[in-house]
């Protein structure tokens, strides 16, 4: 009598669900990423997978959570690799790295950075994101930034005077997230209104000239893009006051 083979153990079909969700995700984009074609690909019943994950958002969440996992580990290494201790090669080394993934990885770029989250939908909570391992990485490396050099910021009275009470929330849970992530004791002076201010203008710009290259939105086509790139990193230094810094 043939016998049927053992069903996979519960963390490692989980764990196949998602890779061949990654793979789907990759090859087709997130609208490919169907309960059916993962069942498909694993010889198993649509229904079958609701054993693993309640909900195809559920499967979805689990699978940008793994991509945000790998993402803060890529960005890890590049950090490493800057070798300098001076805080802005490594601060600049994670974003390079960021760039590169993101234009590597344009599918999974679009779920993580261009769906919102069905669990912070309507949100007003500041840091969804950078509760994240990735967010983590970066606010950390702004941190070594900011704990290393004297950088020129605005004053706290050039923040818009409508944008203080989200500025100030900002800062606020940005001090709660460096406590649980720096090793060592910070000066919370230094992290004032007009660092926070600045700290959201520059993720802006980086994460807009990013999404437009990942995209293909460009403004301006060139033949470098990776200097026009690196051209914005060198405005920010000069904007901080750290023009041999790049």
């Amino acid at each position: 009598m043939r016998q049927t083979p053992p069903r996979p153990a519960w963390s490692d079909m989980s764990t196949e669900i998602r890779q061949t969700a990654r793979a789907l995700l990759s090859g087709y984009g997130a609208d490919g990423v169907t309960l059916r074609a993962i069942a498909r690909e694993l010889g198993i019943t649509a229904p079958a997978l609701y054993r693993y994950y309640r909900s195809h958002s559920d499967l979805l969440e689990h699978l940008r959570r793994d991509i945000c996992t790998e993402l803060a580990a890529e960005l890890t290494a590049h950090i490493a690799a800057a070798g300098e201790e001076n805080g802005l090669d490594q601060f600049f080394a994670a974003l390079r790295g960021f760039r590169a993934w993101s234009l590597k990885h344009p599918q999974e770029f679009a779920l993580v950075f261009a769906s919102r989250r069905a669990d912070v939908a309507g949100s007003a909570t500041p840091l969804d994101e950078a509760t994240e391992p990735f967010g983590r990485v970066f606010i950390t490396s702004v941190w070594q930034v900011l704990s290393v050099h004297d950088v020129t910021v605005p004053p706290d009275e050039r923040v818009p005077r409508a944008l203080r009470p989200d500025v100030a929330a900002f800062r606020a849970a940005l001090l709660e997230l460096l406590a649980s992530t720096t090793e060592e004791r910070f000066d919370d002076t230094k992290l004032t209104m007009g660092i926070a201010y600045l700290m959201v203008q520059y993720w802006t710009r980086i994460f807009g000239h990013v999404t437009l290259e990942v995209f293909g939105n460009v403004p301006m086509p060139t033949a470098d893009p990776d200097a026009w790139f690196d051209a914005m990193l060198t405005d920010i230094a000069q904007e901080l006051g750290l023009a041999d810094g790049v």
